[in-house]
């Protein structure tokens, strides 16, 4: 097995005529893709003999490797996607796991910026990398990667109930917060549902369960009027019956944790008004994951994104109390269609500037599957790889078919 990785990244070094790169003396610089999206660089990358020569923590934190410089040796380790790679300045020889491979071009030192060769140290994490020598363009694929995976799972999910088990998560709407604060399972869109012959929604959480899929209780927002979820949330009292109401539920229910859905929040309040729903809402976060820890479940909040129109949610208090945020980068425009790449990335990097880097595997990139194609698909989901959150999250099965399924498992596999 060794003899033969080496034998790939030799040959993935040594790829002259077709390398990712251009002649020496090309003015402009190439364009890098990764996952279909572009990819930012501090500074812009750099071809030499033909090859592409990119800064490398930038590629590194991309594709979820960890680095480490050493100025001492002048050197790089690398280690991630159980692989280890080591390189150092001005050498022409790479270590992958133990194994030296030769470089047509070695690391260098440009400005103070340390520069690795863009194919040789993708390939060796296991990333596809092609060239348009046309367009001047790499194109790099990321490596399969365990993250969390949640599905939504409506009562029109039905058809594609056999889905659930290629998640890790399953999010069932089968509930409502009323504004008396008490959680109401019995109600019009979001209710448990009637069985169908021998089909409950028992035996629904119990096939999911047999296939080791997290099952978490979604609850939706109040009365679907926010004027109701924003009364309750400035309620100390209401908050205390609705944090008491949902923890009964779920452990009575046998799920394994929460997801609170609870939209809207914020969208006309300001100053003192706005700060009173948000720590309303994030006392009830607070209160409910207390005790659903205690009994070793999970909370995950669903949260609007910070380019978008809803403020009431205090993404550092909620991060600091649930254990993971899904942020619904969505509804971007009113098209219906794939939603904007750009407005996507922003609300992530807002999310994560919001919670801190070291809480951004607290958050889940919200995605709604009707919106997205098979091919904008696996970019959303690169988006949540290349900046290192704990996973994405599809609304909703019933909607997703089988071609986006097979682009998802082909970027994400699900972490149980």
């Amino acid at each position: 097995m060794k003899r033969l990785l080496a034998g790939l990244l030799v040959a993935a070094a040594a790829f002259c005529t077709s390398a990712v790169g251009k002649p020496v003396g090309a003015a402009a610089s190439p364009h890098i893709l990764l996952d279909g999206l572009p990819l930012a660089f501090p500074v812009a990358p750099r071809v030499e003999a033909g090859r592409t020569l990119v800064p490398f923590r930038a590629i590194a934190e991309a594709l979820g490797v960890t680095v480490t410089w050493y100025q001492s040796t002048r050197s790089i380790d690398a280690q991630g996607l159980n692989h280890q790679v080591q390189l150092q300045i001005d050498s022409a020889v790479m270590s992958v796991d133990g194994i030296p491979v030769a470089l047509d071009v070695p690391p260098r030192m440009v400005d103070d910026r340390t520069l690795v060769p863009l194919r040789a140290f993708s390939a060796a994490f296991g990333a596809k990398v092609d060239w348009d020598g046309a367009t001047e363009t790499a194109t790099l694929i990321s490596p399969v990667r365990p993250m969390r995976t949640l599905a939504f799972y409506a009562l029109r999910s039905y058809p594609e109930r056999q889905l659930v088990a290629r998640f890790s998560d399953a999010a069932y709407g089968w509930a409502m917060l009323k504004s008396d604060g008490h959680v109401d399972l019995a109600g019009g869109e979001y209710r448990w549902p009637e069985p169908d012959g021998d089909v409950t929604g028992e035996r629904l959480l119990a096939d999911a369960a047999g296939a080791r899929v997290r099952r978490l209780l979604s609850i939706h927002a109040v009365d679907q009027q926010t004027a109701d979820l924003a009364a309750l949330v400035r309620s100390p009292e209401l908050v205390a019956t609705a944090a008491t109401d949902i923890v009964a539920v779920v452990k009575s229910r046998g799920f394994d944790g929460v997801v609170l859905d609870l939209e809207g929040l914020g969208q006309n309040e300001q100053g003192d008004d706005l700060q009173r729903i948000r720590q309303g809402f994030s006392s009830l976060v607070a209160s409910v994951s207390k005790e659903l820890h205690a009994a070793g479940k999970e909370t995950i909040v669903s949260v609007h994104p910070l380019n978008g129109w809803y403020h009431g949610y205090d993404y550092a208090a909620l991060a600091g109390a649930a254990d993971l945020l899904e942020v619904m980068a969505h509804d971007f425009t009113a098209s219906g269609g794939p939603e904007p790449p750009d407005q996507v990335e922003e609300a992530i990097r807002l999310a994560v500037s919001a919670v801190g880097p070291e809480r951004r595997t607290k958050l889940l990139l919200g995605i709604v599957a009707p919106y997205e194609t098979p091919e904008t698909l696996p970019q959303k989901a690169g988006l949540a790889k290349r900046y290192g959150l704990a996973g994405v999250s599809l609304w909703r099965l019933g909607e997703v078919g089988p071609e986006r399924m097979a682009a998802l498992d082909a970027t994400i596999t699900p972490q149980r």
